[in-house]
């Protein structure tokens, strides 16, 4: 058997000389791969494999890219995969630059290969496609989030990222960054969201609930008393730009994650000095927080 199956690994490599002594073609390519690959068990090939590719000194890369963008097999997209990363030393840039260009199928293949790179650069680059408009890239690296900020040496890329995000002009963009956030339960985001709560003027009132919501769940202590000054009830007299009033509404959000005697109080207060749609809103808001710790409350 140990004869029959380097006899067969010698014809291999024979032919992978010929062919790539002709054209470097994916089509032959991905018959070469296919073949050097079938008797290793895992997507890791030998060294012996990467000096075929090489062979006469011919650069198999931009095959190998046009490859993994179009190849249905999943194990020998792995290969190329695991090839390419080989190759380029681990280098990110060679991936980096195509993924602007890339479908969202190559998209997907891309982000796996930098998430196999790891450098701080490579994650980045991952972490900016976020906004992608395609579901499956989104959700490829809304998978991948979770493992990446256990990995504590790389939460400064990440953080320029999300700091990217949150400065950005568009509501969607900004979701995306509320979402990395959410899923790194890092304490150390939400001055960065107090910041946006009490500062912005031009956001609507479901993102500001979005944020108040955020930082409440992650640090109940530095939201409350926050919430607690902007949710102070409006002057009888006073004319307001809405901002403020979507703000005071969005406190509710808060107080009602929070669902502490001090917010039940604190929304009780608001109901007292309020009169049209605040005081609806802060109706709702008693509502949703008696439900909350009394899950069979009859409203």
């Amino acid at each position: 058997w140990t004869q029959y199956t380097t006899h067969s690994y010698q014809i291999l490599i024979t032919l992978g000389e010929k062919i790539l002594t002709s054209t470097l073609e994916t089509q032959a390519l991905r018959r070469l791969l296919n073949g050097l690959s079938a008797e290793e068990k895992g997507t890791e090939l030998p060294e012996s494999t990467y000096k075929i590719l090489t062979w006469g000194g011919r650069n198999p890369i931009p095959a190998l890219f046009e490859l993994l963008s179009n190849e249905k097999t999943k194990r020998l997209r792995a290969i190329v995969r695991e090839s390419l990363i080989h190759l380029n030393n681990k280098e990110p840039e060679p991936f980096i630059e195509r993924l602007n260009h890339a479908s969202p199928e190559f998209c997907v293949e891309l982000i796996q290969c930098l998430r196999s790179i790891g450098t701080p650069e490579a994650l980045q680059s991952i972490a900016k496609q976020i906004s992608h408009t395609d579901l499956s890239v989104q959700s490829t690296i809304m998978g991948m989030a979770d493992e990446i900020f256990q990995e504590q040496h790389q939460l400064g890329a990440i953080r320029e990222v999300v700091q990217h995000l949150l400065d950005s002009p568009e509501e969607e963009e900004r979701n995306q960054g509320y979402i990395l956030i959410e899923k790194s339960n890092d304490r150390r985001w939400v001055p960065m969201l107090l910041e946006q709560f009490k500062n912005t003027v031009e956001y609507s009132l479901k993102e500001l609930e979005l944020i108040a919501q955020l930082a409440a769940r992650i640090s109940p202590e530095q939201m409350f008393p926050l919430a607690l000054k902007l949710g102070e009830p409006p002057s009888r007299f006073s004319i307001e730009r809405q901002y403020r009033k979507d703000r005071r509404v969005a406190t509710l959000a808060a107080f009602v994650q929070i669902g502490d005697a001090e917010s039940e109080e604190a929304i009780k207060h608001l109901l007292e000095h309020s009169q049209g749609e605040l005081r609806e809103h802060c109706i709702n808001a008693m509502r949703k927080l008696r439900r909350k710790a009394k899950p069979n409350y009859a409203s």
